[in-house]
């Protein structure tokens, strides 16, 4: 008996991670997000679930998704969900995939120095199939930090992936054009300095040249995601 219910419980908790923030997402109320000061500091309040997938994207984890790692600010969601809507259009081949981005009610989010106001995310950077030469995802897993701890060399190189600097010009500009419809803008971008000379040598990176981008290298390496940064006009 107690070996049937320790499977039992097992399995209704891995289904709970699975399917868990999509559920909560039905129970979350509808009351706008608000940004705080507290003490010198934005801290977000009521922020909200993004959804675990759409038919062009995904989260990095549905666990973590459970658990609480992908609040962001109402208006952002709304952006977000906007700008995978119109890359179908523009990118249809390419699985778009977000990370971190907060809890709830802000405060510390544990290793991020920031992630606090619900106006940060980050993205897992899209890559091509050296071999196959097509569109793909590599595989976010806990051994691997669901992509964090996958390092790309100076030319966006791993293994046999290769950062598509231009889907990520595309999801950039994606954004940007989002945001501005919602009073919104991106206010930096955060991508380890050498990948940033291969975006800027795309021809199409005039699409984002008004962009601010961190011109130094930041304490963790942003090689296999890119953090952005967004603020209210």
């Amino acid at each position: 008996m107690t070996h049937k219910v320790l499977i039992f419980t097992t399995c209704n908790l891995f289904a709970f991670l699975y399917f868990g923030n999509d559920l909560l997402i039905k129970f979350e109320d509808q009351t706008p997000s608000v940004v705080l000061k507290k003490h010198g500091t934005e801290v977000i309040q009521n922020a909200k679930r993004m959804p675990s997938d759409g038919s062009n994207f995904s989260t990095y984890s549905r666990c973590l998704s459970t658990v609480g790692r992908t609040h962001i600010h109402s208006e952002l969601k709304t952006v977000l969900l906007e700008s995978y809507k119109n890359l179908e259009i523009t990118a249809p081949h390419i699985k778009w995939i977000y990370a971190e981005m907060g809890w709830k009610n802000g405060g510390h989010f544990w290793p991020h120095k920031t992630h606090r106001n619900g106006l940060c995310v980050d993205f897992i950077v899209p890559v091509i199939n050296q071999k196959k030469k097509i569109p793909t995802t590599f595989y976010l897993w806990p051994f691997n930090g669901y992509g964090y701890k996958v390092r790309f060399n100076k030319m966006g190189m791993h293994n046999h992936y290769k950062i598509d600097f231009q889907s990520l010009i595309l999801h950039l500009n994606s954004l940007k054009e989002s945001s501005a419809k919602h009073g919104l803008r991106i206010k930096r971008i955060i991508l380890d300095p050498p990948l940033l000379r291969q975006l800027k040598n795309e021809p199409t990176y005039k699409l984002i040249a008004d962009i601010p981008f961190m011109d130094k290298q930041a304490w963790f390496p942003h090689d296999s995601h890119y953090h952005v940064d967004f603020a209210f006009k």
